[in-house]
């Protein structure tokens, strides 16, 4: 299994694998999950601070894995007064 402690705001080295997160499991310091290429991959970051979409992940045997966002579904509320539009989303 790969592990990364060590993420990195950009590079300009070529990418050697991605993986794909919503965002509740990014929000995560600990995570186990298969790269989008089907290798395992422990996940071990500081608490309180999310992975971004693009950010870059090295691993300790040096590999760059790009962090990608998963598409999420979106709900859409409509109102005609604000009146109704706050009773509908609360």
């Amino acid at each position: 299994m790969l592990q990364t402690f060590e993420r990195l705001s950009h590079s300009h080295d070529p990418m050697d694998d991605s993986v794909t997160l919503d965002q509740d499991t990014r929000k995560k310091a600990r995570i186990k999950i298969s790269t989008d290429q089907g290798q395992s991959l422990g996940i071990f970051m500081q608490r309180g601070h999310p992975l971004l979409v693009g950010e870059v992940l090295k691993t300790e045997c040096g590999l760059l894995i790009e962090v990608k966002g998963k598409a999420e579904d979106v709900s859409t509320a409509i109102a005609t007064s604000w009146m109704n539009f706050s009773r509908i989303c609360y």
